[in-house]
Protein backbone atom coordinates (compact mmCIF):
# COMPACT_ATOMS: atom_id res chain seq x y z
CA UNK A 1 0.00 0.00 0.00
CA UNK A 2 1.52 3.36 -0.87
CA UNK A 3 1.69 6.11 1.77
CA UNK A 4 -0.63 8.72 2.07
CA UNK A 5 0.14 12.30 0.86
CA UNK A 6 -0.40 13.80 3.59
CA UNK A 7 1.87 11.11 5.83
CA UNK A 8 4.49 11.38 3.58
CA UNK A 9 4.19 15.00 3.89
CA UNK A 10 4.57 14.98 7.35
CA UNK A 11 7.54 13.04 7.12
CA UNK A 12 8.98 14.98 5.19
CA UNK A 13 8.21 18.13 7.21
CA UNK A 14 9.86 16.39 10.25
CA UNK A 15 12.95 15.57 8.54
CA UNK A 16 13.12 18.98 7.75
CA UNK A 17 12.81 20.45 10.73
CA UNK A 18 15.30 18.57 12.63
CA UNK A 19 17.72 19.25 9.52
CA UNK A 20 17.49 22.98 10.19
CA UNK A 21 17.31 22.90 13.73
CA UNK A 22 20.22 20.66 14.71
CA UNK A 23 17.09 18.52 16.78
CA UNK A 24 18.57 14.68 17.29
CA UNK A 25 22.12 16.11 17.93
CA UNK A 26 24.30 18.57 20.32
CA UNK A 27 26.64 21.01 19.24
CA UNK A 28 29.10 18.89 21.13
CA UNK A 29 28.44 16.20 18.43
CA UNK A 30 30.62 18.30 16.16
CA UNK A 31 34.27 18.09 14.90
CA UNK A 32 36.25 20.41 17.53
CA UNK A 33 37.53 23.20 15.00
CA UNK A 34 41.22 23.27 14.08
CA UNK A 35 42.88 26.33 15.52
CA UNK A 36 40.54 26.94 18.29
CA UNK A 37 41.01 27.08 21.86
CA UNK A 38 39.22 28.21 25.16
CA UNK A 39 39.88 29.09 28.52
CA UNK A 40 37.58 28.24 31.83
CA UNK A 41 38.17 29.62 35.37
CA UNK A 42 36.01 28.26 38.21
CA UNK A 43 35.49 31.31 40.52
CA UNK A 44 34.56 30.17 44.58
CA UNK A 45 33.21 33.25 45.23
CA UNK A 46 30.79 34.16 42.90
CA UNK A 47 29.96 29.94 41.97
CA UNK A 48 30.02 30.73 37.84
CA UNK A 49 32.81 29.70 35.29
CA UNK A 50 34.64 32.51 33.09
CA UNK A 51 35.15 31.54 29.99
CA UNK A 52 37.68 33.51 27.17
CA UNK A 53 38.71 32.08 23.47
CA UNK A 54 41.90 31.99 23.44
CA UNK A 55 44.37 33.41 20.24
CA UNK A 56 46.59 30.67 19.89
CA UNK A 57 49.63 32.67 18.04
CA UNK A 58 49.30 35.68 21.04
CA UNK A 59 47.82 33.75 23.91
CA UNK A 60 45.57 36.71 24.37
CA UNK A 61 41.94 36.07 25.84
CA UNK A 62 38.37 37.29 25.01
CA UNK A 63 35.67 36.65 26.68
CA UNK A 64 32.76 34.20 25.41
CA UNK A 65 29.26 36.09 25.20
CA UNK A 66 27.61 34.76 28.16
CA UNK A 67 30.73 34.61 30.35
CA UNK A 68 30.62 33.84 33.47
CA UNK A 69 28.33 30.75 33.09
CA UNK A 70 26.47 29.66 36.55
CA UNK A 71 27.60 26.65 38.15
CA UNK A 72 25.35 24.12 39.86
CA UNK A 73 27.83 23.87 42.71
CA UNK A 74 27.07 24.05 45.98
CA UNK A 75 28.80 27.58 47.74
CA UNK A 76 32.12 26.57 49.48
CA UNK A 77 32.62 23.56 47.77
CA UNK A 78 34.55 23.92 44.80
CA UNK A 79 38.24 22.08 44.56
CA UNK A 80 40.73 22.98 43.16
CA UNK A 81 40.48 21.00 39.94
CA UNK A 82 38.80 21.86 36.49
CA UNK A 83 38.78 19.66 33.77
CA UNK A 84 38.21 19.27 30.24
CA UNK A 85 38.38 16.29 28.50
CA UNK A 86 40.36 14.98 26.47
CA UNK A 87 37.68 15.12 23.08
CA UNK A 88 37.51 18.71 24.18
CA UNK A 89 33.45 17.92 24.33
CA UNK A 90 32.92 18.10 28.12
CA UNK A 91 33.98 20.29 31.24
CA UNK A 92 34.20 18.77 34.78
CA UNK A 93 33.92 20.57 37.51
CA UNK A 94 34.64 19.00 41.03
CA UNK A 95 32.35 20.50 44.53
CA UNK A 96 30.05 18.27 46.28
CA UNK A 97 29.65 16.28 43.45
CA UNK A 98 30.53 16.53 40.10
CA UNK A 99 29.55 19.04 36.88
CA UNK A 100 29.64 17.92 33.78
CA UNK A 101 29.09 20.92 30.81
CA UNK A 102 29.22 20.44 27.46
CA UNK A 103 31.24 23.04 25.20
CA UNK A 104 29.74 24.17 22.21
CA UNK A 105 32.89 23.69 19.60
CA UNK A 106 31.84 26.80 17.80
CA UNK A 107 31.80 29.08 20.79
CA UNK A 108 33.33 27.80 23.87
CA UNK A 109 29.60 28.30 25.25
CA UNK A 110 29.01 26.33 28.18
CA UNK A 111 25.89 24.38 28.74
CA UNK A 112 24.73 21.81 31.28
CA UNK A 113 24.94 18.09 30.60
CA UNK A 114 21.95 16.02 31.41
CA UNK A 115 21.84 14.59 34.71
CA UNK A 116 24.19 17.03 36.51
CA UNK A 117 25.43 17.62 38.90
CA UNK A 118 26.56 13.85 39.64
CA UNK A 119 26.40 13.47 43.51
CA UNK A 120 28.29 11.84 45.77
CA UNK A 121 27.28 10.47 49.88
CA UNK A 122 25.81 12.75 51.21
CA UNK A 123 29.02 12.35 54.01
CA UNK A 124 31.50 13.12 51.78
CA UNK A 125 32.99 15.52 49.55
CA UNK A 126 35.84 15.67 46.31
CA UNK A 127 39.11 16.38 46.98
CA UNK A 128 40.22 16.10 43.36
CA UNK A 129 38.66 13.80 39.51
CA UNK A 130 40.94 13.07 36.68
CA UNK A 131 39.53 11.68 32.94
CA UNK A 132 41.78 9.14 31.45
CA UNK A 133 43.58 9.82 27.81
CA UNK A 134 41.32 8.36 25.94
CA UNK A 135 38.15 10.17 27.46
CA UNK A 136 36.23 7.17 28.71
CA UNK A 137 36.18 7.49 32.25
CA UNK A 138 35.75 10.21 35.35
CA UNK A 139 37.84 9.40 38.43
CA UNK A 140 37.43 10.98 41.78
CA UNK A 141 39.19 10.60 44.89
CA UNK A 142 36.54 11.69 47.98
CA UNK A 143 36.49 12.32 51.59
CA UNK A 144 34.36 9.36 52.84
CA UNK A 145 33.31 7.60 50.21
CA UNK A 146 36.78 6.41 48.58
CA UNK A 147 37.37 6.85 44.64
CA UNK A 148 34.28 6.94 42.84
CA UNK A 149 34.45 6.58 39.16
CA UNK A 150 31.43 7.51 36.12
CA UNK A 151 31.69 5.92 32.22
CA UNK A 152 31.50 8.80 29.97
CA UNK A 153 28.20 8.11 27.70
CA UNK A 154 29.38 9.96 24.98
CA UNK A 155 25.85 9.48 23.23
CA UNK A 156 23.76 10.88 25.67
CA UNK A 157 26.84 13.26 26.13
CA UNK A 158 26.10 12.62 30.44
CA UNK A 159 28.10 10.37 32.80
CA UNK A 160 27.00 6.45 34.06
CA UNK A 161 28.23 5.50 37.74
CA UNK A 162 30.53 2.57 37.57
CA UNK A 163 29.98 0.20 40.72
CA UNK A 164 32.36 1.05 43.27
CA UNK A 165 33.50 2.56 45.55
CA UNK A 166 36.89 1.85 45.26
CA UNK A 167 40.12 1.70 47.84
CA UNK A 168 39.31 2.83 51.98
CA UNK A 169 36.27 4.70 52.21
CA UNK A 170 37.72 5.63 55.31
CA UNK A 171 40.82 7.63 54.08
CA UNK A 172 40.53 11.12 51.73
CA UNK A 173 41.97 10.57 48.77
CA UNK A 174 42.94 12.38 45.59
CA UNK A 175 42.94 10.67 42.01
CA UNK A 176 45.43 10.82 39.18
CA UNK A 177 45.10 8.74 35.94
CA UNK A 178 48.77 8.21 34.35
CA UNK A 179 49.47 8.80 30.77
CA UNK A 180 48.44 5.70 29.39
CA UNK A 181 44.93 5.61 30.97
CA UNK A 182 45.96 1.81 32.35
CA UNK A 183 47.04 2.71 35.96
CA UNK A 184 45.11 4.80 38.33
CA UNK A 185 47.18 7.00 41.15
CA UNK A 186 45.75 7.28 44.65
CA UNK A 187 47.44 9.81 47.65
CA UNK A 188 45.69 8.89 50.92
CA UNK A 189 46.10 11.23 53.79
CA UNK A 190 48.13 9.47 55.58
CA UNK A 191 47.93 6.18 54.11
CA UNK A 192 50.16 6.25 51.61
CA UNK A 193 50.38 5.78 47.92
CA UNK A 194 48.32 3.11 46.02
CA UNK A 195 48.40 1.91 42.39
CA UNK A 196 45.08 1.12 40.58
CA UNK A 197 44.56 -0.96 37.67
CA UNK A 198 41.43 0.58 35.29
CA UNK A 199 39.07 -1.77 33.90
CA UNK A 200 39.08 -0.70 29.96
CA UNK A 201 36.08 -1.66 29.18
CA UNK A 202 33.53 -1.01 32.98
CA UNK A 203 36.30 1.17 34.13
CA UNK A 204 36.59 -0.57 37.49
CA UNK A 205 39.74 -0.53 39.59
CA UNK A 206 41.58 -3.12 40.97
CA UNK A 207 44.70 -2.40 43.86
CA UNK A 208 47.73 -3.78 42.08
CA UNK A 209 50.16 -1.47 43.75
CA UNK A 210 51.10 -0.02 47.71
CA UNK A 211 50.21 1.35 50.11
CA UNK A 212 53.76 3.20 49.56
CA UNK A 213 54.22 5.68 52.52
CA UNK A 214 56.49 8.90 52.55
CA UNK A 215 57.66 8.61 55.80
CA UNK A 216 56.70 11.25 58.53
CA UNK A 217 54.75 12.85 55.67
CA UNK A 218 51.01 12.40 54.30
CA UNK A 219 50.59 12.49 50.49
CA UNK A 220 48.03 15.36 49.39
CA UNK A 221 48.33 15.42 45.78
CA UNK A 222 49.80 13.35 43.08
CA UNK A 223 51.16 14.58 39.31
CA UNK A 224 52.59 12.51 36.59
CA UNK A 225 55.71 13.37 35.03
CA UNK A 226 55.22 13.21 30.89
CA UNK A 227 57.28 10.24 30.52
CA UNK A 228 55.36 8.27 32.73
CA UNK A 229 58.86 7.04 34.80
CA UNK A 230 58.08 9.39 37.74
CA UNK A 231 55.63 11.26 39.50
CA UNK A 232 55.66 14.73 41.80
CA UNK A 233 54.13 14.03 45.25
CA UNK A 234 52.92 17.46 47.22
CA UNK A 235 53.46 16.35 50.94
CA UNK A 236 52.03 17.48 54.30
CA UNK A 237 54.91 17.75 57.09
CA UNK A 238 54.07 17.18 60.24
CA UNK A 239 54.40 20.56 61.12
CA UNK A 240 52.29 21.65 58.09
CA UNK A 241 54.52 22.66 55.61
CA UNK A 242 54.20 22.16 52.45
CA UNK A 243 56.72 19.55 50.24
CA UNK A 244 57.71 18.77 46.87
CA UNK A 245 58.82 14.80 46.59
CA UNK A 246 60.21 12.93 43.64
CA UNK A 247 58.94 9.68 43.16
CA UNK A 248 60.40 6.58 40.61
CA UNK A 249 57.26 5.05 39.25
CA UNK A 250 57.26 1.34 37.35
CA UNK A 251 54.71 2.05 34.40
CA UNK A 252 53.77 -1.40 34.00
CA UNK A 253 52.93 -2.03 37.45
CA UNK A 254 52.66 1.32 39.14
CA UNK A 255 55.35 0.41 41.69
CA UNK A 256 56.53 3.91 43.46
CA UNK A 257 59.38 3.83 44.58
CA UNK A 258 62.74 6.21 45.38
CA UNK A 259 61.97 8.66 47.24
CA UNK A 260 63.68 11.73 47.40
CA UNK A 261 62.51 15.54 48.95
CA UNK A 262 63.20 18.56 46.89
CA UNK A 263 64.60 21.08 48.96
CA UNK A 264 62.42 24.14 48.76
CA UNK A 265 59.25 22.42 47.16
CA UNK A 266 56.05 24.63 47.14
CA UNK A 267 52.52 23.18 45.77
CA UNK A 268 52.56 22.12 42.63
CA UNK A 269 50.39 23.87 40.58
CA UNK A 270 51.30 23.58 36.82
CA UNK A 271 53.59 21.34 34.32
CA UNK A 272 54.67 21.75 31.25
CA UNK A 273 53.69 18.53 28.67
CA UNK A 274 57.78 18.15 28.04
CA UNK A 275 58.15 18.49 31.92
CA UNK A 276 61.07 20.90 31.52
CA UNK A 277 59.46 23.14 33.59
CA UNK A 278 57.09 23.20 36.67
CA UNK A 279 55.21 26.43 38.36
CA UNK A 280 54.84 26.91 41.75
CA UNK A 281 52.95 28.91 44.08
CA UNK A 282 56.13 30.71 44.47
CA UNK A 283 58.10 30.74 41.11
CA UNK A 284 59.09 28.56 38.26
CA UNK A 285 61.78 25.43 38.17
CA UNK A 286 63.25 23.96 35.68
CA UNK A 287 64.56 20.61 35.78
CA UNK A 288 67.94 18.74 34.57
CA UNK A 289 67.92 17.55 31.25
CA UNK A 290 66.25 14.52 30.94
CA UNK A 291 64.95 14.26 34.43
CA UNK A 292 62.38 15.24 36.58
CA UNK A 293 64.96 16.42 39.48
CA UNK A 294 64.97 20.31 40.50
CA UNK A 295 67.68 22.61 39.15
CA UNK A 296 66.80 26.05 38.63
CA UNK A 297 64.52 28.37 40.32
CA UNK A 298 62.74 31.86 39.38
CA UNK A 299 60.46 34.02 41.81
CA UNK A 300 59.33 36.34 39.05
CA UNK A 301 57.01 36.79 38.61
CA UNK A 302 54.75 34.20 40.29
CA UNK A 303 56.03 35.40 43.72
CA UNK A 304 54.37 38.61 43.04
CA UNK A 305 51.45 37.25 41.86
CA UNK A 306 50.95 34.11 44.35
CA UNK A 307 48.28 32.32 41.80
CA UNK A 308 45.96 30.26 43.21
CA UNK A 309 46.13 28.24 39.72
CA UNK A 310 48.39 27.52 36.75
CA UNK A 311 47.42 25.92 33.51
CA UNK A 312 49.75 25.74 30.48
CA UNK A 313 49.51 25.57 26.47
CA UNK A 314 49.19 22.68 25.22
CA UNK A 315 52.26 24.43 22.62
CA UNK A 316 54.00 24.95 25.83
CA UNK A 317 54.45 28.95 25.00
CA UNK A 318 51.67 30.32 27.18
CA UNK A 319 50.75 29.99 31.05
CA UNK A 320 47.68 30.96 32.37
CA UNK A 321 47.45 31.84 35.97
CA UNK A 322 44.63 32.80 38.37
CA UNK A 323 45.25 35.31 41.30
CA UNK A 324 42.60 36.43 44.01
CA UNK A 325 45.48 39.15 45.67
CA UNK A 326 45.83 41.52 43.17
CA UNK A 327 42.08 43.19 42.80
CA UNK A 328 38.55 41.74 43.54
CA UNK A 329 37.54 40.11 41.68
CA UNK A 330 40.03 37.67 40.83
CA UNK A 331 42.72 37.89 37.84
CA UNK A 332 43.40 35.66 35.24
CA UNK A 333 47.29 36.54 34.36
CA UNK A 334 48.95 35.38 30.68
CA UNK A 335 52.38 34.84 30.55
CA UNK A 336 54.63 33.82 26.98
CA UNK A 337 56.83 31.38 28.61
CA UNK A 338 60.80 31.37 27.17
CA UNK A 339 61.26 28.13 26.21
CA UNK A 340 65.14 27.79 26.49
CA UNK A 341 65.52 29.32 30.14
CA UNK A 342 62.21 29.60 31.42
CA UNK A 343 61.42 32.85 32.10
CA UNK A 344 57.85 33.87 32.24
CA UNK A 345 57.25 37.64 30.50
CA UNK A 346 53.42 39.32 30.90
CA UNK A 347 51.66 39.68 27.19
CA UNK A 348 50.16 42.57 26.41
CA UNK A 349 46.66 43.00 27.68
CA UNK A 350 47.01 41.17 30.61
CA UNK A 351 45.21 40.65 33.36
CA UNK A 352 41.78 39.68 32.59
CA UNK A 353 38.86 40.40 35.48
CA UNK A 354 37.53 36.86 36.81
CA UNK A 355 35.27 36.23 38.97
CA UNK A 356 35.83 36.42 43.01
CA UNK A 357 38.27 33.71 44.99
CA UNK A 358 39.58 31.98 41.17
CA UNK A 359 40.51 28.36 42.62
CA UNK A 360 41.02 26.00 39.00
CA UNK A 361 41.90 27.32 35.15
CA UNK A 362 41.75 24.62 32.77
CA UNK A 363 41.86 24.75 28.90
CA UNK A 364 41.05 22.82 25.48
CA UNK A 365 43.70 20.72 24.31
Amino acid sequence: MKPRPVVAFFALSVLTLFALTGCGTTTSDKPFPAGRSYVYVANNGSQTISAFQRDISTGTLTEIPGSPFAANVQPGHWSSSLTVDPKNQMLFAQGAGVSVYLINPDTGALSVAAGSPFSVPPTASIRSASVDPQGRFVFAGTQGAGILAWKIDRAYHTLVSVQGPFGDLATPYTATVDNTGKLLYAAGYTHGIETFAIDPESGTLQLVNGPFYIPNHAPLQITMHPSGNYAYIQGDANDLSLRLWVCAVIPSDGAVSALEQESGGVPLLGLTQDGRYLFTTLGTYGTLPDSPYLWTYSADPLLSLLPSAIAVSPDGKFVYATSALQSAPGSLSVFSLDETTGTLAPIEGSAYVVGPQPVAVAMTH
